[in-house]
This record gives C-alpha cells, structure tokens and sequence, in this order.
C-alpha cells in the first residue's frame, strides 16, 4: 500500500516545516507549497489524497485554491488550517468545500488526528462503478467481477480522473497534467495508449465505456 500523499499549502515556512514534520511521522508523502498558485499548480500535477490549505496566502487564497479544486475535483478532501479564528472565518471556510476547519492555536498533532480520522471514513475512496466493479484509487486497484487488476500509477491516475468524473468530459489537458505532469502535445500519444488500455480492460462490461470527445478529452460513461 503506498503512503498517503498530502499536499501542505502554507506561506509561514516554519509552520510548513513543522507540519511536514509530523506528516513525515506517520510515513506518508509531503508535497510543499507556500503560496496558493504553487498549491493549485502541484494539485493538477499530482492529484493528492488530501489537501491541506492555510486561508491568507498570497497569489490565491485558500479558499480561492478549494474553489478551483472543486470546479475540477468534488472528492479529495479538503482541509483548513487557519490563524483566523471567527466564527464566520470556520463557516466560510466550510461553505468553500472543506471537509474540516483547525485552527493553528491547537498543535499539528490535532491536525494529524483529524486526517487519519478522514482517511479512515473517507468512504468515495473505492469508486463502485458497478455493482461488481470497484476501483480503490489509493492502491490503483480495479476490482472487475472477483478479478483484482492491480495498474501501473500511469493508468491508476488516469483512469482515477476518470472515475471522478463520471458521465462527464475529463479535459485532455487535466489528465495530461495528473497522469505526467504537463500538457505537451507530444504526450499526447502516450495518453492515447493508456485510454486504449483502459478501453480495453471494460470491453467486455456492458454498462461502462470509455468515449473520445475530439481532441477535448474523455467520458467514462457508465449506465
């Protein structure tokens, strides 16, 4: 099982270090950023498990970073780790689409406990895409009527935007981004050949296909 990934948006360095520090304990994956276009930029690129977002950063907010994440994203948790301490600063920040709001009063161990505490009952983590069909993001494992298919990270990215967002167009550049880490025209057929793969592997699955828009991108659509 490959560590948990958490993206760290914070401008106050110290801060950044000491909650890397406690991340690091419990052996998963830091990705550092210490303003809000890094945090946005890092998020397209490596599609965390989780996100962590100070609220006042320069160049985009916190709050502005959740927006964008969702607009793309409705799953990766969110979380907010703030100095503001109003009561209208927490209601914001949840009506922005964070899963919690901690205040940095209180040490970075609460902040570990309340990440455990969503990893543990995140349940949108295993994708049903059918009644006998899962896909678990965490460990790029498709599960296709009793027959665990475990993928390469290259498909398991890809076919995990996919499954966030299913019935809907998943832009080419999007899983360029996730899958290898930019939008150069010359991956593009390398992304051809991991859809051409995931085609592939729901051939003989009546109610999931997945469909090419153009040059535009993608549709996993399940029935």
């Amino acid at each position: 099982m490959r560590p948990l990934r958490i993206l760290c948006a914070e401008d106050d360095e110290l801060a950044r270090i000491e909650i890397k520090q406690e991340i690091e304990k419990e052996g998963w994956e830091v990705i550092e950023a210490n303003d809000g276009r890094t945090a946005w930029k890092k998020f397209q690129q490596t599609h965390p498990d989780l996100v962590i977002l100070d609220v006042d950063m320069p160049e985009l907010t916190g709050l502005e970073v959740a927006q964008l994440i969702l607009s793309i994203d409705l799953h990766t948790p969110i979380v907010m780790y703030s100095s503001l301490t109003k009561e209208q600063d927490l209601q914001t920040g949840l009506d922005h689409g964070a899963k919690c709001y901690i205040i940095k009063d209180y040490s970075p161990a609460t902040l570990i406990r309340q990440i455990k505490q969503i990893n543990e009952t995140e349940v949108c983590r295993i994708q049903h895409l059918t009644q006998d069909i899962t896909f678990d993001p965490f460990n790029f494992e498709l599960n296709k009527q009793g027959e665990c298919i475990v993928l390469t990270p290259i498909h398991g990215k890809v076919l995990q935007a996919l499954c966030r967002n299913v019935n809907r167009l998943t832009q080419r550049d999007t899983l360029l981004e996730i899958g290898w880490g930019n939008t150069q025209v010359n991956l593009d057929a390398q992304l051809t050949k991991v859809i051409s793969r995931l085609k592939q592997l729901f051939n003989d699955v009546e109610n999931i296909t997945i469909q090419t828009e153009s040059k535009r991108g993608y549709w996993l659509k399940i029935k």
